[in-house]
């Protein structure tokens, strides 16, 4: 009874409801579930700042949200309609706002149940099968999305590759089960080689780094071999998987060949045009930016980096901003007294997340995956340090 009682369960739930729901059916449910995490999320973010806010990390993040609020409801109000780049529909211009809100708040409510014990490292490693499946489902589904659009065609990107990567740091929740928590990591690995994202690659393989890093530098596992040679096995996995698998696919090899080379599948000419924009620009649009989703304005696309977006949208400001909210990030980190599997774990969400600044949109597309962990860590860390 405890259990189906406890908030955070009803809380994750939705979350997960609301991640896959859209796959399959499109009813008044949807909204409601979306809509429920809004203001569930609002309400927590209230409570963490009347009752815990005591950190510099939540006043930059308060201030960051505000910003992207204060632009969301003046484009919803006087901004055009632009037409959304993949699908080529027209974009509703609330979901600007509320993508965001979605992305960034759910890190209160995670921080806030951590801190009050409600929500409890045993109750997220039992939720992690759960988890696995979403990130499936949702891998799953956007690959035959991928596949559609480039008419059947084997040689696709998955975008998913991205989400299915913010599993990756959870596994540590299953450090009393190293076999599960190993074989767990293997395939999260796979899946995201396999969705040929050169930026989910990449950013996979520097947490991994940073994993094993972690682990080896510890104390506590000096000279021991049952924390040596599962990170070994887990290796050898990837090298198999790599060389018999990987290694015969034309397409990853040309996705290979494209990044030695420094084709950045186009993301150079965005780039350019966003910085020439901003560079040319007069200094009222430098300072404030052309406002929320600008870039579609000046470009087809959007910048997938959020820096040079941030700059676009709402200047030099948001930039800022943003940059405040990351040093206050890297402060709490570089400050926190975790043991070694949550400092692991806070350090592996900090790259997943701050990396996919530079190549994909990070700041309104920050899965939950990532805010459970990053929640976590954070309450832990104040919990640890208050007593």
């Amino acid at each position: 009874m405890k259990t189906i009682a406890n908030i955070s369960n009803w809380y994750i739930a939705l979350l997960c409801l609301e991640a896959v729901l859209h796959y399959f059916i499109n009813t008044p449910i949807n909204s409601l579930v979306f809509w429920t995490v809004i203001f569930s999320s609002i309400y927590f973010a209230i409570k963490v700042n009347l009752e815990l806010f005591d950190t510099v990390f939540f006043k930059y993040l308060n201030y960051l949200i505000l910003l992207f609020v204060i632009y969301g409801i003046v484009y919803y109000l006087f901004g055009p309609v632009y037409i959304e780049p993949a699908s080529g529909f027209p974009l509703n211009k609330l979901s600007y706002t509320t993508m965001i809100l979605k992305s960034l708040l759910p890190v209160y409510t995670f921080y806030y149940l951590s801190y009050k014990q409600i929500l409890t490292s045993d109750m997220v490693a039992k939720w992690i099968p759960i988890f696995i499946v979403v990130g499936i489902i949702v891998f799953s589904e956007e690959m035959q999305s991928a596949t559609l659009r480039h008419r059947m065609s084997n040689d696709v990107t998955n975008n998913a590759g991205y989400y299915i990567m913010t599993l990756f740091p959870l596994f540590l929740f299953w450090q009393k089960s190293p076999i599960m928590k190993y074989t767990g990591m293997m395939v999260i690995i796979l899946l995201v080689i396999s969705s040929m994202k050169r930026g989910a690659i990449l950013t996979m393989t520097l947490m991994l780094i940073y994993y094993f890093y972690e682990t080896m530098k510890s104390k506590d596992n000096n000279n021991n071999l049952s924390i040596i040679i599962p990170p070994l096995i887990l290796i050898l996995g990837i090298y198999f998987y790599l060389t018999e698998y990987m290694m015969d696919n034309s397409y990853f090899m040309s996705r290979i060949n494209d990044t030695m080379e420094g084709n950045s599948s186009s993301r150079d000419d965005l780039y350019s045009k966003f910085w020439l924009h901003i560079l040319n620009t007069d200094f009222l649009s430098q300072l404030f930016g052309g406002g929320a989703n600008y870039t579609l304005h000046v470009s087809y696309n959007y910048a997938h980096n959020d820096w040079l977006e941030i700059g676009v949208n709402q200047g030099l400001i948001g930039v800022l901003c943003f940059a405040a909210y990351w040093k206050g990030l890297y402060k709490k980190f570089a400050d926190n007294v975790l043991d070694t599997t949550f400092n692991a774990m806070f350090g592996m969400v900090i790259i997943c997340i701050f990396a996919k600044t530079f190549f994909s949109m990070s700041y309104s597309n920050t899965t939950f995956f990532s805010n459970l962990c990053l929640g976590y860590c954070l309450a832990k860390n104040d919990l640890n340090t208050n007593i």
